[in-house]
């Protein structure tokens, strides 16, 4: 089988309850968030884990300082477009179309959220379907910065404190 590409392959649900089991999301629940894939920046948005914290805690006899890997960390934005009508007024989607449900789901400081992430060979637009791999984020939001370039589409750069992660597959069932 040839590499896979990344353009286009990945799918971000968001969720705004938490799953009963994060290593196994289930179908049902995956289906019950929002599909934030064509509503996102490719180029602004990302979470994924960053350098782990280190500690070196040699023993009386060793003669170097041994680096040891601590706890992990982890980083992220997302990015969401803005959706306007000629008025100006934020533009709801409609027969399951998504458009401004993203930054507003993002946009205030303090907000909970899961993000679902699968990043395989399947396109960003295919459904989730059971023993799909996935990353599992539990974020909490910031509050939204205006990008540093007036260039493309409007968006809001959010930034994403990740207070927990996991790794799992898309289950069977409710």
């Amino acid at each position: 089988m040839p590499k896979s590409k990344a353009e286009g392959r990945e799918k971000w649900i968001l969720l705004s309850a938490p799953p009963v089991d994060p290593t196994a999301v289930t179908l049902t629940e995956a289906q019950a968030g929002i599909d934030a894939s064509c509503a996102l920046s490719s180029a602004d948005s990302r979470i994924s884990a960053a350098a782990s914290a280190t500690f070196s805690d040699p023993a009386i006899c060793d003669e170097i300082a041994v680096t040891e890997f601590g706890q992990s960390n982890y980083e992220g934005t997302a990015a969401p477009f803005r959706y306007f009508d000629e008025q100006g007024v934020s533009e709801v989607g409609s027969e399951g179309a998504v458009r401004d449900e993203v930054y507003q789901a993002l946009k205030d400081k303090d907000t909970e959220l899961y993000v679902l992430i699968r990043d395989t060979s399947k396109g960003s637009r295919v459904a989730l379907e059971a023993g799909d791999e996935y990353e599992l984020y539990q974020v909490v939001t910031d509050n939204p910065q205006r990008p540093s370039s007036r260039e493309g589409y409007q968006k809001r750069l959010i930034p994403l404190a990740i207070r927990d992660a996991w790794k799992g597959e898309i289950a069977a069932g409710a």
